[in-house]
């Protein structure tokens, strides 16, 4: 007796799962496009094109920010380009989301003969942060001397500035 109620349950719960499988018309979750990346050693932050897959830094800024967990709001802006001795080629970019430089968040990308051979950096993924500051630069900077006073600030003395312009090989590069 049992043994059959537990059959005549089991047939059941069988033809329900039959008869809703497939039925279910609602949202689906999208499917995510295969990255043309893969991580080195398992580091999520440094990344090979896959096998046969050509990529020129511009390819990888246009066409592949998403690749990298970056959001639409998120833009990598190059400052720095080095060759070395073998003619590799080493971009630095900052990221910006919604055009605020994100602190330290920084991607290099090595290529050779104008293509990809691997990308690194420090980056975070998926940011969603509002960028609406609740004071102005005037009344920051005005805090921030008052918090730090001094008589002379390093911004202020032209040689420690082309110091730290030559030390970063950046002309831009500022201690304010």
């Amino acid at each position: 007796m049992i043994k059959n109620l537990l059959l005549a349950l089991a047939l059941i719960g069988l033809s329900g799962f039959s008869f809703f499988h497939g039925q279910w018309n609602g949202p689906k979750a999208p499917i995510a496009p295969p990255s043309v990346f893969y991580a080195k050693n398992g580091h999520p932050n440094w990344l090979k094109p896959l096998e046969g897959i050509q990529l020129s830094p511009a390819d990888v800024l246009r066409k592949h920010i998403s690749d990298l967990g970056l959001a639409p709001g998120d833009q990598l802006r190059h400052y720095r380009t080095l060759t070395d001795g073998l003619g590799m080629q080493h971009h630095r970019y900052e990221l910006y989301h919604r055009n605020v430089k994100v602190q330290d968040a920084e991607v290099f990308v090595h290529e050779k003969n104008g293509i990809v051979e691997s990308l690194n950096g420090h980056w975070p993924r998926g940011l969603d942060a509002e960028v609406q500051p609740s004071i102005t630069a005037d009344e920051a900077l005005a805090l921030a001397l008052a918090y730090m006073p001094a008589t002379t600030y390093m911004w202020e003395v032209e040689a420690a500035e082309q110091m730290l312009q030559k030390v970063n090989r950046n002309k831009k590069a500022t201690f304010f």
